[in-house]
């Protein structure tokens, strides 16, 4: 039982000589502890100052300069200044809850019909299809509608490049 035990402590403390921290791209919100972070590797969906509204470069991130405060992308090099918005496909959590909950509604709602008419003298209605049907329908249309967040650059909300390296100070 101590022999995996030590084995797997030996091995970590030999990875962890390999070990290195990161530099990350991280969104703050004034007011809030809540950031949206980025690492490298990370794909990252962004909109240049000076473009069209609706043209998003979509690019994934290879470095991150902290001294010059920009990212190097696979096709170019941007200061995180020229950065307006960057958007998210990560789904809202109360609009998945909510959804997953009315699929689980109308499930519940028809199966329970079923079991009724199967059972009892429970007649089944036109009720019995339209009111899962508009559930599911209403359900897809919120996860449509809120699938996506921009988050823009600005006052309320600021862009910063962060080097969460260790340096060796002293000799």
């Amino acid at each position: 039982m101590k022999l995996p035990l030590l084995l797997t402590a030996f091995f970590v403390f030999l990875a962890s000589n390999f070990i290195t921290a990161q530099k990350l791209l991280q969104i703050e919100k004034a007011g809030t502890l809540k950031t949206q972070r980025y690492y490298i590797g990370d794909e990252v969906i962004f909109q240049l100052s000076g473009e069209l509204e609706n043209h998003w470069f979509r690019e994934q991130i290879l470095d991150i300069m902290v001294d010059s405060k920009s990212i190097l992308f696979t096709n170019r090099l941007v200061k995180i200044s020229d950065i307006t918005k960057i958007r998210s496909f990560k789904n809202q959590g109360w609009s998945r809850g909510l959804s997953n909950n009315a699929f689980v509604a109308a499930g519940s709602f028809t199966g329970l019909s079923l079991i009724a008419a199967a059972f009892t003298e429970f007649m089944l209605s036109p009720a019995t299809i339209i009111i899962p049907g508009t559930t599911i329908v209403a359900a897809l249309i919120v996860r449509f509608i809120f699938r996506r967040k921009t988050y823009r650059i600005g006052k309320k909300r600021r862009l910063r490049v962060l080097d969460l390296n260790f340096y060796k100070v002293g000799p």
